[in-house]
């Protein structure tokens, strides 16, 4: 709005005082840059036609899950990036960090990307700390989105 009205009061000017303006737009010739369509926890993924999807979507996990999947759906990919997750405990330590995952682009424009990370909480116990976790999801060396999910406690049997 102040934008338009400044360029009126511009070109009003300019009118004014004998001078001639002449605006002229172009429209980028780069695709926009690509975009985070979701970030999803879930308990596995299926591989459909050429990419993958969450399967069972949820916040809180129990003692039956082995492992916790983060997914992403990214769009409009047309450069090389490297994709990152950081998972932390409840405590707020790292508890598992993927590594830098490269998505390789080959100079093509990419529609839609889908990768994913999975955290095993393996045999030992004391490594399915219930409560709060986080997982952190990086494109590059920059934060994209963050996700909690909440790990339910073991049940005692009773003899």
């Amino acid at each position: 709005m102040r934008i338009k009205a400044t360029l009126r009061l511009g070109l009003a000017l300019g009118t004014a005082l004998g001078g001639a303006a002449c605006l002229n737009f172009r429209p980028a010739l780069q695709a926009p840059d690509f975009q985070v369509e979701s970030i999803l926890l879930c308990r596995t993924v299926a591989f459909e036609g050429d990419l993958y999807t969450a399967v069972e979507v949820r916040d809180e996990f129990g003692p039956e899950d082995e492992s916790v999947v983060c997914f992403v759906r990214l769009k409009r990919v047309s450069r090389d990036i490297w994709l990152r997750w950081k998972w932390y405990s409840p405590e707020g330590g790292l508890a598992r960090d993927s590594g830098r995952v490269p998505v390789a682009t080959a100079g093509n424009y990419l529609e839609t990307v889908t990768a994913f990370d999975r955290f095993d909480f393996g045999p030992d116990p004391a490594a399915r700390r219930a409560g709060p976790w986080t997982v952190a999801f990086f494109i590059g060396d920059d934060l994209a989105g963050r996700r909690t999910f909440r790990l339910l406690p073991q049940l005692n049997k009773s003899d």
